[in-house]
């Protein structure tokens, strides 16, 4: 798990640091920390997914940790942000940028074991969505499956493109990722060394898959009508098991 610290106060982050440390080391918890000073040094390091906690300082010199949040809401609203303050003055805005936690500075051993308790169980309850983890320029990152548009094989390289465009150019090979993602209904292998995500499959003709956001794709063209068939029966089943839950 990657968490970062964003406080401009040393002290008060390393003596956060060496708490969570503490626990993961209690709880045999794989946990990767990383600190930095402000808000404007943490967005400018800032890669959507990158984190799956953030314990935010408020008052800092600079940005403030509210206004980091905000920046940060903009592009991801999945990962959880833990405010910490001396004062409650600005609990009401932070819990409107959804906050996962309020905590008062100094930051108290039981109050954030208790925190962290109730993070992890939250997390294994959520953790039927999928991610697909993986390093890209020496960090890592973990994207839900639902963001994932196209996996394509480019030369030495595999492009994972989100739902965004975003693009990720990593080198897991194809085959692991194609291991890895087969095994969810969505994605489709529409040619040696593509696989797509068929929530964002527009159309499927013309030996190509067009894809939603102006993407578009080769496909294997004696196969054309035979993927075309198989995206169509996942989405009626995908509008049925819909209907029913309704």
């Amino acid at each position: 798990m990657n968490i970062a610290i964003v406080d401009d106060l040393r002290s008060d982050a390393d003596q956060l640091r060496t708490i969570l440390m503490s626990y993961a080391y209690e709880n045999s918890l794989d946990l990767s920390i990383e600190v930095f000073s402000g808000g404007e040094e943490f967005l400018y390091e800032y890669k959507k997914y990158n984190y799956t906690l953030i314990f935010m300082d408020i008052y800092m010199n600079g940005i403030s940790g509210i206004e980091t949040a905000k920046k940060i809401r903009e592009t991801d609203t999945d990962t959880a942000i833990i405010f910490l303050s001396t004062s409650n003055e600005f609990m009401p805005e932070a819990f409107s940028i959804h906050a996962y936690d309020y905590i008062s500075k100094p930051a108290e051993k039981g109050r954030l074991y208790k925190v962290m308790d109730d993070f992890l169980k939250k997390k294994t309850m959520t953790e039927d969505v999928p991610y697909l983890f993986f390093t890209y320029e020496k960090d890592n990152v973990s994207v839900p499956y639902s963001d994932i548009a196209l996996i394509r094989s480019i030369g030495h390289y595999n492009e994972i493109i989100l739902k965004n465009q975003r693009t990720y150019k990593v080198r897991m090979t194809f085959s692991r990722i194609s291991d890895i993602l087969t095994e969810d209904i969505r994605f489709l292998p529409v040619m040696r060394g593509i696989l797509v995500n068929m929530d964002y499959i527009t159309s499927l003709k013309d030996g190509s898959c067009y894809i939603a956001g102006d993407m578009q794709t080769p496909i294997t063209l004696r196969k054309e009508k035979q993927l075309e068939q198989i995206w169509k029966n996942y989405i009626f089943n995908k509008i049925r098991n819909e209907s029913e839950v309704i």
